[in-house]
C-alpha cells in the first residue's frame, strides 16, 4: 500500500524493477489514477502529483518528469522542468493550489525514469560481459570445473556459443 497526498493505493502488477499501484481510495467510484515506482522511488503518474524532493523541497511529477517550483503570483505557480532546464528545455506547467491550469509539458529529453532503466540495463550488461568474460578464461584454460553454473546463465545462450567458437577458430 502507497499514500500519496491523501490518497492511498494498492498494489498491481511489478514487472522487473517497475512497480504499478491503483487508487484504492477511489476505485470503487471509477477512479483509473495510478502511478509507477522504480525501486520504491515514484516516477510516473497519470496527472500531477505533489511530493517533496530527497532535500526537502516540493516537486511537481507530471508523466514521469519533474518540475520545480519557479516562482508565485498571487495563486498561481509556475513550475520549470528540474533537471533539464539549464540544458535548454522549456517545459513548464502552471498550477494553481494542486489544479493544474496550463501544461506546456514538451520536453527535449527523455523522463527520469528512462534514464533509471537504461541505467540498469547497462549495470545488467555489464554484469553479463564480466560473466562471458569468465567463461571464455574457463573454456580458453580448460578449467571447466572453476567455471560456475550461475555465470553461464547470466550469459545468453547464442552470445556463449558465439564466444566459444570464435575461441575455437583461433
Amino acid at each position: 500500500m502507497v499514500k500519496v497526498a491523501g490518497y492511498t493505493y494498492y498494489y498491481v502488477t511489478t514487472v522487473g524493477p517497475k512497480t504499478r499501484w491503483r487508487c484504492s481510495t477511489h476505485s470503487s467510484r471509477g477512479c483509473s489514477a495510478h502511478l509507477y515506482t522504480i525501486n520504491d522511488t515514484l516516477f510516473a503518474t497519470k496527472g500531477p502529483l505533489f511530493m517533496l524532493s530527497e532535500r526537502g523541497a516540493r516537486i511537481l511529477v507530471v508523466d514521469g518528469y519533474k518540475f520545480r517550483r519557479q516562482c508565485d503570483v498571487g495563486t498561481k505557480t509556475r513550475w520549470w522542468c528540474s533537471s533539464h532546464y539549464n540544458r535548454g528545455c522549456r517545459a513548464v506547467v502552471y498550477t494553481i493550489g494542486t489544479q493544474t491550469i496550463r501544461c506546456k509539458n514538451i520536453h527535449t529529453h527523455a523522463p527520469v525514469h528512462i534514464y533509471i532503466i537504461k541505467r540498469v540495463k547497462r549495470r545488467m550488461r555489464y554484469k553479463r560481459e564480466g560473466a562471458l568474460v569468465a567463461a571464455s578464461e574457463a573454456v580458453l584454460s580448460g578449467k571447466m570445473s572453476c567455471l560456475r553454473a550461475a555465470n553461464l546463465y547470466e550469459v545468453p545462450r547464442t552470445t556463449l556459443r558465439r564466444k566459444i567458437a570464435e575461441l575455437w577458430n583461433k
